[in-house]
């Protein structure tokens, strides 16, 4: 398959050469002699020339832009497959992160929870995972309880483990 971008700097070369040749024709003139005659035959099967060679690399190209729509729609249902079979593994891991007796949490890199599960909830002053969301150990506990848990939340973020703990409160 022809590069577009080669078939860009192909389809510049004919139209200089074309342009060339158009100011070679003589202007304003009448065609009087054999040569003259002779000159426009030649001419115009330069031209008829370029023009196959153009309409080749048009061909060319709306082939390339047809296999690159192809290569789209592919491409697109592709991501729609993979974004629900994605859904889908959410909603299997998200069952189970309901469903485990143990407390499961997540949070983002300044300490606030970006998930909660039940039995979480079970620990902290609120009836929702809504009214969790958002918040750090520091909105959520005594102060001295939630400097313990900032400086475990220091340790994973930095790539270190916190095993073997449970936590009392």
């Amino acid at each position: 398959m022809l590069d577009v971008k080669e078939a860009r700097m192909e389809g510049n070369r004919h139209q200089e050469q074309f342009t060339e040749a158009i100011d070679l024709r003589p202007k304003n003139r009448q065609v009087n002699s054999d040569s003259d005659g002779q000159d426009l035959k030649a001419l115009n099967a330069k031209l008829a020339q370029e023009n196959a060679q153009l309409t080749r690399e048009r061909d060319l190209l709306q082939t390339a832009i047809a296999e690159l729509k192809c290569a789209e729609e592919d491409s697109r249902k592709k991501v729609e497959q993979h974004t629900t079979q994605l859904s889908h593994e959410r909603l299997l891991l998200r069952t189970l992160i309901d469903n485990l007796p143990d407390a499961i949490y997540s949070k983002d890199i300044a300490g606030r929870k970006t998930l909660a599960n039940p039995a979480d909830l079970k620990n902290l002053p609120c009836k929702t995972e809504a009214e969790a969301l958002g918040k750090s150990d520091f909105d959520l506990f005594p102060k001295e309880i939630a400097e313990k848990f900032w400086a475990d939340d220091q340790k994973v973020f930095h790539g270190e483990p916190v095993i073997n703990r449970e936590e009392y409160f």
